[in-house]
């Protein structure tokens, strides 16, 4: 009778201590699972900052489509009539570099707007509607130019935000092995299996609590 009892109170143990490294794998998986969310988060962020850019220089885009089509219209109706586009060359550089808030792109369609409904095309000769070509293809070159630098920066930051999460994935010794062994007390998964197997492995890396028991955890 009294070995039953003993055995039922080593089983209670036992079984006592699997809880615990359940409760503890539990608290893990609830951790990447956090983790996984704010990481998804950023992503879906940065990812919208983008769109919003391309909607930005789509809408630029027609404008320009629109304006050259007028412009090549009234070639055929170019009277003797000489306006210099000086004017309007002037009030478009003084907008300065395109920056990255959707202010610029507002001022420069407005600019185009005033610029082009205030003088009568119909008067213009072929070199200075050609000029004006020349003024509008220039801006769309310099609308390309901040496309392509602001999707590298994108690029950049989601590629710098993958290594730094590969990077937290692996051991803290030999930084090649992917973590999968968890130290207890202190519950600081920083091994690799090959590390823990290492005689001279008996504090943890981190806090440098000796280590009682390690378990291992597997995604």
């Amino acid at each position: 009778m009294q070995e039953q009892i003993a055995f039922a109170r080593r089983r209670i143990v036992q079984l006592s201590h699997n809880n615990q490294k359940l409760h503890l794998l539990l608290d893990r998986v609830e951790r990447d699972r956090d983790g996984l969310l704010f990481e998804n988060d950023l992503l879906q962020t940065q990812l919208h900052g983008y769109e919003d850019h391309e909607q930005h220089h789509d809408a630029l885009m027609k404008e320009l489509v629109m304006l050259r089509k007028r412009l090549k219209r009234q070639e055929r109706k170019v009277g003797s009539r000489h306006v210099d586009p000086a004017h309007f060359q002037t009030t478009h550089t003084s907008l300065g570099p395109l920056n990255d808030t959707s202010d610029c792109f507002d001022d420069i369609r407005l600019d185009l707007d005033h610029q082009l409904s205030s003088m009568a095309l119909a008067n213009y000769k072929i070199d200075d509607l050609k000029e004006w070509e020349q003024l509008l293809e220039s801006a769309l070159g310099r609308v390309r130019s901040v496309k392509e630098e602001k999707a590298l920066e994108v690029q950049k930051k989601l590629d710098r935000r993958v290594e730094e999460q590969n990077e937290l994935k692996l051991c803290v010794i030999c930084l090649s092995n992917e973590k999968s062994i968890l130290c207890l007390p202190c519950r600081h998964l920083c091994l690799c299996e090959t590390c823990s197997r290492r005689q001279e492995v008996v504090k943890c890396p981190i806090c440098r609590l000796e280590i009682e028991e390690m378990l291992a955890v597997y995604a």
